[in-house]
């Protein structure tokens, strides 16, 4: 490890990252605008860290709990749970721990619902590709080491998904020098990233299918340093990493060490959020989720949003508004507060934390007593992050048990997909008896196919399809690549619109320009968080969130939920064996 890193236990290392005895005073009235995981999160949280300060959520809808969505659906046999928005939740060391930390304090481990690294579900992870399922390589269950060996070796020489995978790989290690990117390159796509460092087939084929199942997204518009930070980081030579050659050679090397690089800011709130939960509870969940691989509830994600929303109204300083229209945001900067006008009803705060889309937090907020919304930079800032995608989710429940030809996790398709197989431009088909069983008690086969994503911008509203519309092209789907002619004993779509936000090349310095902003017109008393800006996963929102939280109660007013987004990303080498840090 290279001079300028100092190896040290965590424990001893967070010493240096306390929160304050006394919290802030000036956090005495805080709104939250937007009653989804993030804004509810948010919520729970400072009702514990601020027990003297008046929190109130502001809910468009008149329901809380945003995207998450579930139904339980009665049938024969049993019951089905169809969600219709997020459905499981990755059970990754740094990513999850915010997320578990809150279902210890929800006390809702004993609902929890798990796959295991072992399973079929965990696995048997399919690609689509070019008429037919193929599985990724991976390990084989029952068989020996020289055996799983021989399977994968053939698996990718015979299947066309994998062509030039290996060449690829090689040259990802042997050739490093020379596609490494100059030092003045601030970002640039996904696809043009990797197949830079790797080759055109492999970002086409395999990256491009990841990409549908997680964003809905089109590589060659995404951001590569915003959603590939480590591999962006890994391209150039890293200090730490003596013979580090490129990604894969940085990846094998933090493998073979046992090592991981964290954002240096996930390390810092860690330390700061270490008391949150008590030792017991909190090693009790993570031995609980031993050899998980993925986690979701009994009665399915929306449970978290239901139990937050349980716990909030029993808190003495919470006050939950639901169809809540708020007209207005405006700031006083001689006062230090924040009013929102809502029905010709005003509400003085002194801090205001946003989980609402840039363009509909830049329509409301005003500065002082002008007319105008906020001051042409703060609005122009927001305006510039507006891209969404629109995508349909339809869940499918058949009568007949194990319908699918192979148990796994279900299947992406890339957008190397002829047209003739997918001129619905489904993006992938979830195996949901196998990825959540324990959540059924029905003995049928569940799916979920969501279509959409990018493939559908250029559509007009109009040529959006509807709920039986969307039924029939997921119908379509299952039977031409699956082989399932059945009739569903239940179908139901949600065209989700406006879903999923895309982090497109540039999107570090929009957010930067964002925080300046709010800093420069709202002296940091507005924060921001929520799938917008740091993710678009729960356990993103969830982390956002306290982070918004710490940020309030300490009192840090030059930070507003982006404050990590400028400048130069700053990792830290954790060891994983003893929970030691580089810095």
């Amino acid at each position: 490890m290279d001079s300028m890193y100092s190896d040290q236990l965590f424990s001893e290392w967070s010493s240096q990252y306390q929160p304050t005895v006394t919290p802030n005073q000036r956090a005495k009235d805080i709104a939250i605008i937007g009653g989804g995981v993030t804004g509810l999160t948010a919520a729970f949280h400072l009702s514990k860290q601020l027990p003297s300060a008046k929190v109130t959520v502001f809910e468009k809808s008149k329901t809380l709990g945003g995207w998450l969505r579930s139904e339980l659906i009665e049938v024969d046999g049993g019951h089905v749970v169809f969600e219709n928005g997020p459905r499981t939740l990755r059970n990754d060391f740094w990513g999850a721990r915010y997320t578990k930390d809150l279902i210890s304090q929800l006390d809702l481990a004993a609902d929890l619902v798990r796959v295991s690294k072992n399973s079929a579900a965990a696995r048997n992870r399919f690609i689509y590709y070019p008429d037919h399922l193929v599985r990724l390589p991976g390990r084989l269950p029952d068989a020996s080491l020289s055996m799983n060996i021989l399977a994968n070796a053939a698996l990718i020489w015979r299947e066309p998904l994998f062509d030039k995978l290996i060449s690829g790989l090689w040259h990802n290690v042997w050739d490093w020098e020379e596609y490494e990117r100059s030092e003045d390159v601030r970002d640039e796509s996904v696809g043009a990233f990797l197949a830079r460092n790797f080759n055109q087939n492999i970002t086409n084929n395999l990256v491009s299918a990841g990409f549908h199942g997680i964003y809905a997204g089109d590589i060659d518009r995404l951001s590569a340093r915003s959603l590939l930070p480590l591999f962006w980081k890994l391209e150039r030579r890293c200090e730490g990493l003596n013979h580090q050659r490129g990604i894969l050679s940085g990846l094998i090397q933090l493998q073979t060490n046992g090592q991981s690089m964290i954002d240096y800011n996930d390390a810092t709130l860690r330390a700061f959020t270490a008391n949150d939960v008590s030792h017991k509870p909190r090693e009790e969940l993570e031995s609980t989720l031993s050899g998980t691989s993925v986690f979701t509830f009994r009665k399915g994600l929306g449970h978290l949003a239901e139990s937050l929303v349980s716990r909030l109204e029993l808190s003495n300083n919470v006050t939950l508004n639901t169809s809540s229209q708020i007209d207005t945001v405006r700031y006083e900067s001689g006062k230090k507060r924040l009013t929102i006008a809502e029905g010709g009803k005003q509400s003085s705060f002194d801090y205001v934390v946003s989980t609402l889309p840039p363009s509909t937090l830049a329509n409301l907020i005003r500065l002082g007593k002008r007319p105008n919304h906020g001051g042409s930079k703060i609005q122009e800032s927001l305006l510039s992050h507006t891209y969404a995608v629109n995508v349909m989710v339809v869940n499918l429940y058949y009568a007949q048990p194990k319908l699918t030809p192979v148990p796994g996790f279900g299947y992406l398709i890339p957008k190397t997909v002829p047209l003739e197989q997918n001129p619905e431009r489904g993006l992938g088909v979830l195996f949901g008896s196998d990825s959540s069983i324990g959540q059924d008690t029905a003995p049928g086969t569940k799916m979920t196919v969501m279509l959409g994503g990018h493939w559908w911008d250029d559509w007009s509203t109009s040529d959006l399809p509807d709920e039986a519309s969307g039924i029939e092209m997921a119908q379509a789907i299952v039977q031409r690549h699956l082989g399932i002619s059945d009739k569903p004993v239940v179908a139901k779509g949600t065209l989700q619109r406006h879903a999923i936000p895309q982090y497109t090349v540039g999107h570090r310095e929009r957010l930067h320009r964002i925080h300046e902003n709010l800093l420069d017109q709202f002296d940091g008393r507005i924060k921001v968080g929520g799938n917008w800006y740091h993710g678009v996963g729960v356990n993103d929102c969830i982390k956002a969130a306290r982070r918004c939280v710490h940020s309030i109660r300490e009192g840090l007013d030059r930070h507003t939920g982006l404050e990590t987004f400028g400048g130069s990303e700053k990792w830290a080498l954790w060891n994983r064996g003893n929970d030691a840090i580089a810095i």
